[in-house]
C-alpha cells in the first residue's frame, strides 16, 4: 500500500549444526555464471543507486561463493551469517576451531583449545589456564589398588580441564557466569590430581597404589614420571609445582613402606618424622622435643630395593635436596650405604646335582649338613660341621676319645707315695718325680723327667741319688696320701692318658687311680679329632701325619635362607620376618635350611697338573648334601659388626676402637686368631705377648704345623711353656737343658 514494497529474498548458506538444528537442508544443483553478488542483488532488488548504501548488509556468502572445501573461516562467517557491517561482532564469537581447522592430526595443544571451545579472543588469557597434558601428549603408568601398594592418588583443591583421564574419577564441574565451578555431570572440569610415593604423614588414610611402568606389560611406552607428576599442573603455576616436586617423583624409587606403632619393640629400628626436612629420621634414644606423637615410631614394613640413601631422600623436595643430604649423610648408618647381609640367601637349588657324577667348577657353592652339636656357655645349642682345609686343625680318624660321663664306680682303691732310688721302678711306668710348682708340691707321672733326675744323680747302674723320685703303693684308710674310684673296663673301651699317649684304663694299675677316664667311640663311620690329638699305645697310626693326613675346618652352621614361593619367611633390611600374605606380597618368600655354604675347595679334594692348573675334583665330603645358586652371601665379619653396632660417621673411631677380634674377620677354631677372638684391636699387641708367655711347646707345633720330630719328641715337650723352656738353657760346652726348670718346677 505504500509507497515502497518489500518482498522476502530466498538465501542459501553453509548449514551450522550449532544454529540451525533440525533445519531443511539443500544440495545446490546448478551454479549460475553471474557473479555471486550480482545474483543476489538482484535477488533482493537493489538498484544501482543502492549498491553504495546497502552492500555493507549483505552477508559474505552473497558476496563470495563459499564452497565446503574453502577455508574454515570463510565457513565460520558464512555460519555465523557475518556481513560487513557485523564483522567486527562476528569475529568475536569466533572459537579458534572456527578459525583454523583442528583435527586428530592436530597437535595436543589444538585440540585442547578445541575442547575447551576456546575464543580466538582468549588466546592470550588461556594459556596460563593450560595443563601441561594440555599442551602435550602423556602417557601415564598404569596403577592399581593394593593394601600394600607405594603410591597415592593426590587430589588437589584447584579445577582443570578434564581430558578424559581415567584417573580422574567421576566428579565433574562447569563454570557459572561468575566463573565458579559448580557440580555438573556434563561439565568439562574435574579437580586435579597427581601420583606419588606414600608417605604415611602425609596421605594417612589414601587409597595406595602399586604401579606398573614397563612398556611390554603397558602395550605402550609411558612418559616420563616428571611429565605425569606435572601433567596437571597449569602453565600459570608450573614454576611452582616444579619446585614442589620429590626426589620420588623425577626418580624412580623403590622406597621402603612404614608403618607406625603404637608399643616400642626391643631390637626393632624405629624412625620420626622430620617434618621440616621431610626426612624419616633414626629414632635413638634422645627425639628432639618438637616431634609430636604421631611421628615417632615408625618401622620399615616393606623394604624397597633402591639405594638407602636415595629412599631415606624420597621424599624432599628438589630444591631442599643440597641440606637434606647433610642431614642424612650424618644420620645414615654405614651398613646402609653398602649392602650388608647378616646371613646367606639362595636363588635355587640345582636338583640335577649328583656329587660323583657332575662336572664341578671352581666357582660353585655347595651347602654341608651339620654333622654335630655343642652347646655354647649360654646354653645354646651350636650345629657345627667339617670341610677341607689346607690350615684346619682336625683329621679323620675311625674312631675317638671322649671324656667319659656317669661311669658307675666298682670300688674304691687308696694309695700312698714311696720314696725309690731304684732305675728299674723307671721301666715300670709307675714312677713319679717330687717337685715345687707355682708353690705346691706336686707327684708328676712323667717318665722322661724322672729318668731325666735318676741319671743325672747316678749312684750305681741300677739305683739314683736323687731323692725326688717316688712309686704309688698300696695303702690303708688311715695311712693313705689318696682314694680314688675304680671303674670297670671289661669292655675295653675306657682309657687313660699316661705320658702323652692313650693307654687302656686298668683299674689294677695304680697310676691310673685318679686320671681322667676317656671312652673310646668308634660307632660312627668317621670322627674328626683334633690334629694335636695324643696317640695310643698299640697304634702307631692314630697320631697326625703331616704327609699323608688330610686336614678339616670345623665350621658352625647357621641358618640359610633358600628362595621358595611357600616359604615361611621373608628377608626386611637385611632381617628375616615370618611371612604374612597381604602385607609381603610383593617380597620374595624362603625356607630355612641348617648347614654351612661351603666353597668348592672346602668339599672336594682337586687334582693339579704340572703346572698348578686343577684338572678334576675328587672325595667329596659324606656329610655334602646340594650345589646351590647363591642370591646374596653373608657379609665379612666387619661388615656385619657395622651393620650390628648401627656405626655412623660420627661413631666410627669409637666403635672400631672397641672392636674385638671376633668382630673383624671370622675365625676357624684352632687357627691361631682363635685364642684371641675377645682381644680388642687396641689390646691386641698386650694380649699376644701375654699368650707366648704361657704358650707351650705343644701348642706352638700345632700352630706351626710342625711335624717330623724324632720319636716320643712332641709327647716330652708338649707340656714345657715357651717361658720355662728358655730360663731352663744353659751354656756347658754347648747348650744345655735343664728339665725340671723346663717343666716348672723350683730347682
Amino acid at each position: 500500500d505504500g509507497e515502497t514494497a518489500y518482498v522476502a529474498v530466498a538465501r542459501y548458506r553453509l548449514y551450522n549444526a550449532d544454529a540451525d538444528g533440525a533445519a531443511t537442508r539443500y544440495n545446490r544443483t546448478t551454479q549460475g555464471a553471474t557473479a555471486l553478488a550480482l545474483q543476489q542483488m538482484a535477488k533482493r532488488g537493489y538498484t544501482l543507486e543502492d549498491i553504495g548504501e546497502k552492500l555493507n548488509d549483505m552477508f559474505f556468502d552473497e558476496l563470495v561463493r563459499i564452497e565446503s572445501g574453502d577455508n574454515i573461516l570463510m565457513k565460520s562467517l558464512s555460519k555465523k551469517d557475518a556481513t560487513l557491517d557485523n564483522i567486527s561482532e562476528v569475529v568475536d564469537t569466533l572459537k579458534v576451531d572456527e578459525v583454523i581447522e583442528i583435527n586428530e592430526k592436530s597437535s595436543r595443544l589444538m585440540q585442547s583449545l578445541k575442547a575447551r571451545d576456546c575464543l580466538v579472543t582468549e588466546l592470550g588469557n588461556i594459556s596460563d589456564q593450560l595443563t601441561l597434558a594440555e599442551t602435550t601428549d602423556i602417557a601415564f603408568y598404569e596403577y592399581t589398588e593394593s593394601a600394600n601398594g607405594k603410591y597415592v592418588k593426590v587430589v588437589e583443591d584447584k579445577y582443570v580441564y578434564c581430558d578424559g583421564n581415567e584417573y580422574f574419577g567421576s566428579e565433574r564441574f562447569s563454570k557459572d557466569d561468575e566463573g565458579n565451578y559448580v557440580p555438573d555431570e556434563n561439565g568439562k572440569y574435574a579437580k586435579a590430581f597427581y601420583f606419588t610415593l606414600y608417605n604415611p604423614v602425609q596421605h594417612g588414610g589414601l587409597t595406595t597404589y602399586t604401579r606398573t611402568t614397563d612398556a611390554t606389560e603397558l602395550g605402550y611406552t609411558p612418559s616420563s614420571a616428571v611429565l605425569q607428576r606435572m601433567a596437571y599442573s597449569t602453565l600459570g603455576e608450573f614454576s611452582d609445582s616444579f619446585g614442589a616436586l620429590t626426589l620420588g617423583d623425577v626418580m624412580d624409587i623403590d622406597a621402603d613402606i612404614y608403618e607406625q606403632d603404637a608399643t616400642v619393640n626391643p631390637g626393632t629400628s624405629y624412625f620420626y618424622y622430620d617434618v621440616e626436612n621431610h626426612l624419616f629420621m633414626r629414632q635413638g634414644d634422645s627425639i628432639p622435643s618438637t616431634v609430636t606423637d604421631d611421628h615417632k615410631n615408625y618401622k620399615v614394613k616393606v623394604a624397597g630395593t633402591s639405594s638407602s640413601v636415595i629412599k631415606r631422600l624420597a621424599y624432599v623436595p628438589v630444591d631442599d635436596l643440597s641440606s637434606a643430604m647433610e642431614i642424612v649423610m650424618k644420620d645414615m648408618l654405614l651398613s646402609e650405604l653398602v649392602d650388608v647381609y647378616e646371613f646367606s640367601t639362595i636363588e635355587s637349588i640345582d636338583e640335577t646335582f649328583d656329587e660323583n657324577t657332575s662336572k664341578i667348577n671352581e666357582d660353585d657353592r655347595f651347602i654341608v649338613n651339620p654333622v654335630g652339636t655343642e652347646t655354647d656357655s649360654e646354653g645354646n645349642e651350636k650345629p657345627f660341621t667339617y670341610v677341607y682345609d689346607e690350615t684346619g686343625k682336625y683329621i679323620a680318624r675311625s674312631y675317638a676319645f671322649v671324656k667319659a660321663d656317669n661311669l658307675n664306680p666298682t670300688g674304691t682303691v687308696s694309695f700312698r707315695y714311696q720314696k725309690t732310688n731304684l732305675i728299674a721302678d723307671i721301666a715300670t711306668g709307675n714312677i713319679y718325680y717330687c717337685g715345687t710348682k707355682d708353690g705346691k708340691i706336686v707327684y708328676d707321672n712323667n717318665a722322661t723327667l724322672c729318668a731325666y733326675v735318676a741319671y743325672k744323680n747316678l749312684s750305681s747302674t741300677t739305683a739314683t741319688a736323687s731323692d725326688k723320685l717316688y712309686k704309688r703303693v698300696d695303702a690303708s684308710a688311715s695311712d693313705a696320701f689318696d682314694t680314688q674310684p675304680l671303674y670297670d673296663n671289661t669292655k675295653g673301651d675306657l682309657y687313660v692318658l699316661i705320658n702323652g699317649k692313650y693307654v687302656k684304663y686298668d683299674s689294677s694299675n695304680l697310676t691310673h687311680a685318679g686320671e681322667t677316664i676317656y671312652q673310646k667311640h668308634d660307632e660312627n663311620t668317621v670322627y674328626f679329632v683334633d690334629k694335636s690329638t695324643p696317640g695310643v699305645v698299640g697304634d702307631d697310626g692314630y697320631v697326625y701325619n703331616k704327609k699323608t693326613d688330610v686336614l678339616y675346618a670345623k665350621q658352625y652352621c647357621e641358618n640359610i635362607y633358600v628362595k621358595d614361593a611357600k616359604g615361611e619367611y621373608t628377608v626386611i633390611n637385611g632381617k628375616a620376618e615370618t611371612f604374612v600374605d597381604g602385607v609381603h606380597d610383593q617380597s620374595a618368600r624362603y625356607s630355612v635350611v641348617v648347614g654351612y655354604l661351603a666353597q668348592v675347595n672346602e668339599v672336594y679334594n682337586s687334582k693339579k697338573d704340572t703346572d698348578g692348573n686343577i684338572t678334576s675334583y675328587t672325595n667329596p665330603l659324606p656329610h655334602l648334601t646340594e650345589r646351590v645358586n647363591v642370591e646374596n652371601e653373608k657379609s665379612e665379619a666387619v661388615l656385619r659388626m657395622i651393620a650390628r653396632e648401627q656405626v655412623t660417621i660420627e661413631n666410627i673411631n669409637g666403635v672400631i676402637k672397641n672392636a674385638k677380634i671376633s668382630d673383624i674377620m671370622d675365625i676357624s677354631e684352632g687357627s691361631l686368631f682363635y685364642d684371641f677372638k675377645d682381644s680388642k684391636i687396641e689390646n691386641l699387641s698386650h694380649d699376644v705377648q701375654k699368650s707366648f708367655s704361657t704358650m707351650t711347646m705343644g701348642q706352638l707345633l700345632m700352630y706351626a704345623d710342625i711335624s717330623g720330630l724324632a720319636n716320643g719328641v712332641k709327647e716330652v715337650i708338649s707340656d714345657i711353656t715357651l717361658e720355662n723352656f728358655f730360663h731352663s738353657l744353659t751354656i756347658q760346652n754347648g747348650i744345655v737343658i735343664d728339665l725340671e726348670k723346663a717343666y716348672g718346677y723350683q730347682v
